[in-house]
């Protein structure tokens, strides 16, 4: 039988090998062998042991001392046995006799090491000849995990085996945990990405939405300045309605990214309370729903206002659905130490107990009627919390259980010394001045049209294009007061627009507003960065646009 040394090819088996493409320096079709990860660690890619020794007596003694173990041994009475052995299968570990006829120990180790899918494989030798200083460290260099001098005891033989099996065991469990923090770690990541997607396509959802939105908008306020009528009313709810919505669903995303900035003040709630309550009246007044509020005057809040009426808001919506007709409803609110305490307390179809846990989050609704009038899509008391412990409050409910009510407990801060305090706003708006000459640049016609037709009904003279260079050549002659640029213009953008009119003679005085369906921060920085001197969110609510309007003085730029 040929010696391994005279054929090392032989120690390599079809299965052991993999045909890979050649990288450079390689030649082509050059055999790489493929390695697993366990081969790196130092423990074996098998379960059973195997024993070699050239003395059957002792193979049998070592199987009994092994078996306690609960691992199978494999025996092999030489060195070349034991190497075809290894190609046969894995194991989890090697006793080797050092002595032995035909190839040695050491040799067989330095055999059983020139595999790559063996170098970590455990290798105790057992010697039972005189040993030096000289043949340990041969036997070290040679590949062993340990050296052991016969006669050996069995407990100390059992005991070091345990030791690297345990290891081997304890080192695939802490691959498996590894693998499984891989893959947790991967759908994090997809997760993400997913999430990213998801905010852009409610951006651009919100964008493409509020441009039809807006010139509906603009063009019910044209048909009530010319015939007011209760339908008319009844519509541009709808579209405030609807306008409500778009804004709910992009709030969340930004909420969730802590993407929200709060501009906190010292804040009336009596007065925010107010508002919502007049906002709120043709639907409390459909339903016949008896309110009571009692809220002090003196309470002060330190709060982004208009954060604080989407809480509001939200709440009183909740219980107006929840509520059946002829229902009572109450909003009461005290001070509690350094915050202030709101309650809104209803006495509608309450909260089951299995829902309460769960019902500040997204999309979770109670059973609703089949009809859905109200169009709600779950997410106002998400929001509702999320704002509340922005700005370090906190938010419960509590109910009796289905058809008992509901009562929502919201703490708010109080407003102290070092809260700034907003300066008052003048809220009557001077009638519209004649001659001043305003350009309208959006690509959708409706809404330009619209909103044209509404400017023209208050006095303004007004010129339109849709699209960004018509926009630019009409300035140019038009000499506008004031630009408002959509954002979103095909192939020259609201930004580029902007750009060119600051270099036209007729237009270096010209007040730029920017108005788009995009409203985060870095939309408005870039708005800063091109020019405007504004950033209006679609649909503007036609007494800001006026305003703005109306802060332009009459005479021409030129």
């Amino acid at each position: 039988m040929p010696r391994p040394n005279d054929h090392p090819a032989s120690w390599r088996t079809p299965d052991d090998t993999a045909t890979l493409p050649p990288t450079s320096g390689s030649p082509r079709g050059a055999a790489i062998e493929v390695l697993e990860s366990d081969e790196l660690l130092g423990i074996g890619l098998g379960s059973d042991i195997l024993v070699v020794d050239d003395e059957p007596a002792n193979l049998t003694a070592y199987e009994a001392v092994l078996a306690p173990l609960g691992r199978r041994v494999v025996t092999a009475e030489s060195g070349i046995a034991a190497l075809a052995r290894l190609l046969e299968q894995d194991f989890a570990l090697v006793l080797l006799d050092v002595s032995m006829p035909d190839m040695t120990g050491l040799e067989t180790a330095r055999r059983i090491r020139e595999r790559p899918r063996n170098r970590g494989l455990p290798i105790l030798f057992i010697t039972g000849v005189e040993w030096s200083t000289e043949v340990v460290l041969e036997a070290y260099a040679a590949g062993a995990f340990d050296f052991m001098v016969k006669p050996v005891l069995p407990e100390v033989l059992c005991a070091k085996a345990r030791v690297y099996l345990q290891l081997q065991e304890r080192t695939r469990a802490l691959r498996r945990y590894s693998a499984q923090l891989h893959a947790a770690e991967a759908q994090l990541a997809a997760a993400g990405d997913a999430s990213r997607g998801k905010d852009e396509f409610l951006a651009m959802l919100s964008h493409e939405l509020r441009n039809p939105l807006w010139a509906a908008a603009n063009a019910l306020a044209v048909l009530r300045a010319a015939r007011p009528g209760p339908e008319l009313a009844i519509a541009e709810r709808q579209i405030g309605h609807l306008t409500h919505l778009v804004g709910d669903l992009l709030d969340v995303g930004r909420l969730t990214h802590g993407k929200v900035e709060l501009r906190r003040e010292a804040v009336q709630l009596a007065g925010v309370i107010g508002h919502a309550l007049d906002d709120a009246r043709p639907r409390i007044e459909r339903r016949a729903h008896q309110l009571v509020a009692s809220v002090p005057g003196d309470l002060l809040v330190d709060a982004d206002r208009h954060r604080l009426r989407q809480v509001i808001e939200s709440l009183l919506d909740n219980a107006i659905d929840n509520t059946p007709d002829r229902g009572h409803i109450a909003i009461a609110a005290g001070f509690e130490g350094s915050f202030v305490r709101l309650t809104v307390r209803d006495d509608g179809r309450g909260i089951p107990a299995a829902l309460l846990p769960h019902l500040f989050e997204l999309f979770v609704q109670g059973e609703q009627p089949l009809d859905r009038s109200d169009g709600r899509l779950g997410i106002g008391l998400t929001l509702a919390r999320a704002l509340v412990e922005l700005h370090g409050g906190t938010i419960e409910a509590h109910s009796d259980g289905p058809d008992r009510g509901a009562t929502f407990v919201v703490r708010w801060p109080g407003a102290s010394e070092a809260t700034p305090t907003a300066p008052m706003l003048a809220l009557a708006r001077p009638a519209p001045v004649p001659r001043r000459r305003v350009l309208v640049v959006d690509d959708n016609s409706d809404a330009a049209e619209m909103l044209a037709a509404l400017l023209e009904t208050l006095g303004y003279e007004v010129a339109v294009a849709t699209d960004g260079a018509a926009g630019v050549e009409v300035a140019r002659q038009f000499a506008p007061h004031v630009a408002l640029l959509d954002i979103g213009l095909p192939i020259m953008d609201g930004y580029e627009v902007a750009r060119r009119l600051r270099q036209l003679d007729t237009c270096r005085d010209t007040l730029l507003v920017a108005i788009s369906g995009y409203g985060q921060p870095n939309d408005r920085e870039r708005s800063r960065q091109a020019g405007f001197a504004h950033h209006l969110v679609k649909p503007v609510e036609l007494a800001t646009l006026t305003s703005l309007l109306e802060t332009v003085q009459a005479d021409p730029p030129r």
